[in-house]
């Protein structure tokens, strides 16, 4: 097995309208270490990416029916798809975030230093265009627990945040800036090397019609090692897996960005919990801009996400 790269995934970009700049940035932890579930034999990864975007008038004339119109996100299984699969959390609410949206506060307390750290990255980003709304901290505050499709099939996860509009004079408002969050898992089985794909873009609006992209994809490698309980010491240490035991669990879990439904498990079942740092890739690929109209950007997006994996 091969030593340990992170790569965080990162990307930043910029499209041109006609009467607008659309600008987009995102960062991701995806994954980083892997955690033993002995009850369903495999290996699990806890991944989570950041993205902001932000439209801006060309000339100080005023005109309506522009702003951030929406994020897209799809993850999609592409090599050796029989021996893992990607997951959410139903029941943690930390799980997704948006802004501005309608929806439930969250504190986001288990996920607040990854969260920090990857709309820290983020903002920077998008900030080489132009001044964000929000900082890291201000952004988190801000973030409600919101998603308007989420979407797990036979081989994919998708999902996306469509900002809220308000009435204008003649055609609708949008907002000037955007974020979104979302945690996911890749469950993958022993002794096996995977790949999934990331594609993420955000897209502003202008003449309550067209739509312009930035987007950003990714390409995830996992190679996982045998379940801890065959190895033996020295083989553990070869493949980087660390022994947690079960009285410090909860103390180290927000340090090892493990979920509570995880933390849960393992104390129930009264047993250490298994730590892998070894055997991760991330390829990222080149960013891309482009032009869709708002009747076809999601099955635009969808077509290009699809000719990624291609």
């Amino acid at each position: 097995m091969g030593s340990l790269i992170i790569k965080p995934p990162w990307g930043h970009g910029a499209v041109s309208g006609i009467d607008t700049n659309v600008y987009g940035a995102y960062a991701a932890e995806c994954p980083k270490k892997g955690a033993w579930f002995s009850k369903l034999h495999e290996w699990a990864y806890d991944c989570r990416i950041c993205g902001v975007g932000e439209s801006r008038l060309k000339s100080a004339y005023p005109i309506e029916g522009w702003g951030c119109f929406c994020h897209y996100l799809k993850l999609t299984e592409s090599y050796n798809k029989e021996n893992f699969r990607l997951s959410f959390d139903p029941s943690n609410p930390e799980r997704k975030g948006c802004v501005p949206h309608s929806g439930p506060e969250e504190d986001y307390s288990t996920v607040r230093s990854v969260l920090m750290a990857l709309a820290g990255l983020a903002i920077g980003l998008v900030s080489i265009y132009g001044a964000f709304a929000w900082t890291a901290l201000t952004i988190i505050e801000a973030l409600v627990s919101a998603i308007d499709t989420e979407e797990l099939g036979s081989g994919y996860l998708q999902c996306d945040w469509l900002y809220p509009s308000e009435e204008g004079g003649y055609q609708p408002k949008w907002p000037t800036d955007s974020g979104f969050w979302y945690w996911w898992f890749v469950y993958v089985k022993p002794n096996q090397t995977i790949k999934f794909d990331g594609y993420e873009s955000f897209g502003g609006i202008e003449r309550a019609w067209d739509v312009y992209f930035v987007e950003h994809s990714f390409t995830a490698t996992i190679e996982t090692g045998p379940p801890p309980d065959e190895m033996s010491a020295s083989e553990m240490r070869e493949y980087g897996i660390e022994e947690i035991p079960v009285s410090k669990i909860e103390e180290r879990a927000a340090e090892l960005g493990i979920s509570p439904a995880m933390v849960k498990e393992h104390l129930e079942l009264d047993e250490p919990l298994y730590i892998i740092n070894r055997g991760v890739e991330i390829e990222r690929h080149p960013t891309r801009v482009g032009r869709t109209d708002i009747d076809s950007y999601k099955s635009e997006f969808e077509r290009r996400a699809r000719r990624r994996n291609e």
